[in-house]
Formats: structure tokens, C-alpha cells, sequence
């Protein structure tokens, strides 16, 4: 049992690394330490900024350079006899090196393998395309470079349907980060008081697209109006490991086990080799039909509201490429609320060094 082996020396525990990634950092870790693996890990946390409420869940902990960042991974990595990397931020210097990791004997994980399908997944437009060739169900889009296209795609897209309304996003980038669904019937303030509805007025988003000197591609497409499928997936070199769904409502999400868009999950899986713990994101047209709208090679935000329904991700990715065995609950179908909360951060000491291996 777990508890008989927590005075395991620390050169024979099963290192493992995370790496600065987005907002699910913490809630990796803390998924790891809640897991019966944690009396056999030594964990390591690193970011580029002294960030105690994620560096303190960790055995040890180091302050990542703001340049060469993977470079400083690896050579560390290799002093202090590291097994496993998980990197959740910058995919595509990590991606590079993996030659030196695996020569070195470290697993590295990225979200996917090979440079190609980092650029395919973080392409919107070519994700589309191959989605489409694998007979994946995806929303239909238009690339856009310049206002006139801009114009032009809006005007074929209302024209095909006159009840579906229009949306726009980033071909490249995290997909909330740019994403606007496009109306005509609201005023241009809308966007400055509710920023988080996603809504602006057409015109306005025409003129502020115009103004750019530099216009980023941007995809045009219909809106899908269904509920929103989120998938957080293990995957191991194509083949879906495990999952939980959450479909998101209002206030609240409803974490399952079983979800709508297992089937396709598991056909992106195999398609675009996914490996790690990545996240799928999938809407309902007015039909009820599931597309799938795109994939992040990272785990999602919302990885912490997963561990609910009993099935520990993080875990499950860990034990696979350690080899350890793994105690696992029954899983069960959830609803869950999300609240704020806080965290108590210790003085910060920047004469002081963090901990290393």
C-alpha cells in the first residue's frame, strides 16, 4: 500500500517535471499529490516568475530564464537525473529538442509528436481542412487577410443561411483570445461593458480589423449556437488512454465519464498523434449536431474540475510512462459549480534561490 513506502529514498523515486504552462498549472500538481503515485514521485515545478501557489506543490521547485527556456529544461533535466518532462507551454522549442531528451533517456511530452502536427493543431484553418478529409463533422471557414476578404467572407456566410449568425477567430493562438461572434443588431459599446459575452457589433469589428497595420489571418465562419463539449484527454503516441467530458452551461458544468464526442475524440487522437494531456473542444450546430472546433496540445483550465468524476488524468499519464501502479476510483457522472477562492503567498525573497534537485 501507498502509505508502507512514503520513506522511499529519493534517488529511487520516479522524477517527473512541469514545466511553465497556462492557468492549470497548480491543479496539475495538486492532482499528482492527491494520487497514490505521490509517495513514489519526486515532483518538479519551474516558471519564469516567482509564483509561490504553484511552486510550493512541488518537491522542488526553479525559476525558468525568460529566453532559452528549453534549452535550460533539458541541460537541468539532465543534471538532476529527471524521467518524465511535461511541457505545457511553448510546444514547438520543446518539440525541437526531443532528439537530445530521448538520447538522454527522458520521456518528453508535448501534446502531440513532430513539428508538423504542432503546426497543423495550432493552425486553425489547416486543422479544419484535415478534420474534413478525415470525414471529422467541423465548422466550415473561411480564411481572411485583408478587410475586403474580411467583408466579402461575412456577406457568403449570410447569404448561405440568413438565420445563422456569424463568428471570427485567430487562425493562430489560444481560441478565446480573439474569438468574437459578430452582430448587427448591437450597439458598439456592448463589447467594452460585457467583454466576457464574446458579442460585437459587425461594423465595429470591420472598422478595428481595418485599422490594423498588420492584420492577422483570421477565420470567418457560421456560429454555432449548441451546448459546448470540452474533452480532456491521457493520450499516449495517437491512442486515447482516458477522459472526462465536461459540457459547459451557465453557471455550472456536468463532467462525465462517458461524453457525446468520444467517438471523435479518439479519431483525433489517432489522426494528429496526440500525447499527453490535451483538451478537445466541441459545439452543437441548431440541428444538435457535435463539430469539433479545435485542439489545445496542453491540459485545459479546466483539468482541476475533471478529478470530480474520480478520474485523475494527471495520474493515469504519470503511472503509464512510470510504470507505477495507479489506485483508481469508480468513476461517476458529476455536476460541478466553480468558485473563487485564494491562496496565501509566502514573502517573496528575490536575494534567496529556489530549490533544486
Amino acid at each position: 500500500m501507498p502509505h508502507l513506502v512514503s520513506s522511499i529514498p529519493a534517488e529511487k523515486k520516479f522524477s517527473v517535471w512541469f514545466t511553465q504552462g497556462f492557468s492549470s498549472q497548480r491543479d496539475l500538481l495538486v492532482a499528482l499529490k492527491n494520487s497514490s503515485l505521490q509517495p513514489y514521485l519526486k515532483m518538479i515545478a519551474s516558471h519564469r516568475q516567482y509564483r509561490d501557489e504553484i511552486l510550493s506543490m512541488a518537491d522542488f521547485s526553479m525559476l525558468e530564464p525568460s529566453v532559452d527556456y528549453h534549452h535550460f529544461v533539458l541541460a537541468q533535466a539532465i543534471k538532476n537525473g529527471v524521467q518524465l518532462v511535461i511541457a505545457s507551454h511553448n510546444h514547438e522549442k520543446y518539440e525541437e529538442l526531443r532528439p537530445l531528451f530521448e538520447q538522454q533517456g527522458i520521456i518528453l511530452i508535448t501534446g502531440t509528436q513532430g513539428l508538423n502536427n504542432h503546426y497543423i493543431l495550432e493552425n486553425k484553418f489547416e486543422f479544419g481542412k484535415m478534420c474534413k478529409q478525415a470525414g471529422i463533422p467541423v465548422a466550415d471557414s473561411i480564411q481572411v487577410n485583408t478587410t475586403a476578404q474580411l467583408i466579402a467572407a461575412i456577406e457568403c456566410i449570410k447569404e448561405q443561411n440568413k438565420q445563422i449568425q456569424v463568428c471570427v477567430k485567430p487562425v493562430t493562438g489560444v481560441f478565446a483570445q480573439g474569438f468574437w461572434q459578430l452582430r448587427d443588431d448591437i450597439e458598439y459599446f456592448h463589447s467594452l461593458f460585457d467583454p466576457t459575452s464574446y458579442q460585437v457589433n459587425t461594423q465595429q469589428f470591420i472598422e478595428a480589423y481595418d485599422q490594423l497595420q498588420s492584420k492577422p489571418p483570421y477565420l470567418v465562419m457560421p456560429f454555432l449556437s449548441g451546448d459546448e463539449c470540452s474533452v480532456d484527454m491521457f493520450c499516449a503516441s495517437g491512442k486515447l488512454m482516458n477522459k472526462v467530458t465536461r459540457i459547459k452551461k451557465e453557471q455550472w458544468q456536468e463532467v462525465l465519464p462517458k461524453g457525446p464526442c468520444d467517438e471523435m475524440a479518439q479519431q483525433l487522437a489517432q489522426l494528429f498523434k496526440l500525447d499527453g494531456i490535451v483538451n478537445a473542444q466541441f459545439r452543437q450546430d441548431r440541428a444538435g449536431k457535435w463539430h469539433v472546433l479545435e485542439i489545445n496540445t496542453r491540459p485545459s483550465g479546466g483539468i482541476g474540475i475533471t478529478v470530480h468524476s474520480q478520474v485523475n488524468l494527471v495520474a493515469e499519464c504519470v503511472a503509464y510512462h512510470a510504470r507505477l501502479p495507479l489506485i483508481k476510483a469508480t468513476p461517476r457522472h458529476v455536476l460541478v459549480r466553480q468558485i473563487n477562492t485564494s491562496v496565501e503567498v509566502k514573502p517573496i525573497d528575490y536575494s534567496a534561490e529556489l530549490n533544486y534537485a
